[in-house]
């Protein structure tokens, strides 16, 4: 209902201003397409951020700081950290863990893991999950494209034989205030090229019928 009123007001300024019903009807059409691409955009978005968080297998070595959360009963221990050390909003961000025996400090063999990342530091509540990751040495790693600043709580379950254990781990993204340049997906190229198909289409459309309605005059 504010939108179709919107939508009068605006018709009633430009016609007063114009006197031309034609350029209104043009000026109201790039309205409404101006207004419907950016729902668009952010679907891609979303699609994007989904797309782009992967599992992997670590093989990389980190000069980061190191989190550790350890399980005295059941022998394990997880040692965690994150690469780069300040990850970067829309950056690739690796998320390795090292799953050790508490007794011999040696890995874990044979495991079976997965990851969920979690954060409401844009006021709901935000989860990603990465199921079915093995590792055959215990050292296993995700990418993941942090969305927005603020604090994330990364939880790993590792499954070892009969043994199961749990580990928490808070990581900081900063607030970038001039945020990252990303390169366009193929979707969202596709749809700002059908927009100006659509503009060009429904102008050139107005075009003809303005003609016809003078040659009938």
């Amino acid at each position: 209902m504010k939108d179709s009123i919107f939508y009068k007001v605006l018709i009633g300024i430009i016609r007063t201003s114009l006197g031309n019903l034609f350029e209104v009807q043009v000026l109201l059409l790039l309205v409404l397409i101006l207004t419907f691409i950016p729902t668009l955009i952010n679907i891609d978005i979303i699609y994007l951020h989904s797309a782009r968080a992967q599992a992997t297998t670590s093989t990389n070595n980190s000069k980061s700081d190191t989190q550790q959360w350890i399980d005295k009963v059941n022998n394990m221990k997880i040692q965690f950290n994150n690469i780069p050390q300040t990850p970067v909003v829309d950056a690739k961000t690796q998320l390795r863990f090292v799953v050790q025996n508490i007794t011999n400090s040696k890995n874990v063999n044979d495991l079976h893991a997965r990851v969920v990342v979690t954060t409401n530091s844009s006021g709901q509540m935000r989860i990603f999950k990465f199921e079915n990751i093995s590792s055959s040495n215990g050292d296993f790693s995700v990418n993941y494209f942090f969305p927005d600043s603020g604090i994330y709580q990364v939880m790993t379950r590792v499954d070892s034989n009969d043994l199961s254990t749990l580990g928490s781990f808070k990581v900081d993204v900063p607030f970038q205030p001039f945020g990252t340049v990303t390169a366009p997906t193929n979707s969202f190229s596709l749809i700002i090229i059908a927009a100006i198909v659509i503009i060009v289409a429904a102008v050139s459309f107005l075009v003809v019928v303005r003609h016809k309605q003078k040659i009938s005059r």
